[in-house]
């Protein structure tokens, strides 16, 4: 059956899925605060590939957060 799990799973193994999880919660607020504080990435350099730090320093963040949303879901799916 798709989805079930055949391991048995006591109160302990929840309680520690669930306070890891928390920890991939914590992860996904990494990028909202990084893009939120604008003053922190409001310069023009250093410059990448031509472009200033203000762009690449907000493209950067796509791929960052891609994985780490990945990753929550993936360790969502095993809890």
């Amino acid at each position: 059956m798709y989805g079930a799990s055949t391991v048995r799973s006591g109160p302990k193994q929840k309680k520690q899925a669930v306070g890891f999880m928390k920890i991939f919660n914590i992860l996904l607020l990494a990028p909202f605060v990084g893009l939120l504080w604008v003053p922190f990435y409001n310069f023009q350099g250093p410059v990448l590939l031509g472009f200033p730090f203000f762009y690449w320093y907000q493209f950067a963040w796509v791929p960052v957060t891609s994985v780490l949303i990945w990753l929550a879901w993936k360790k969502g799916e095993r809890a």
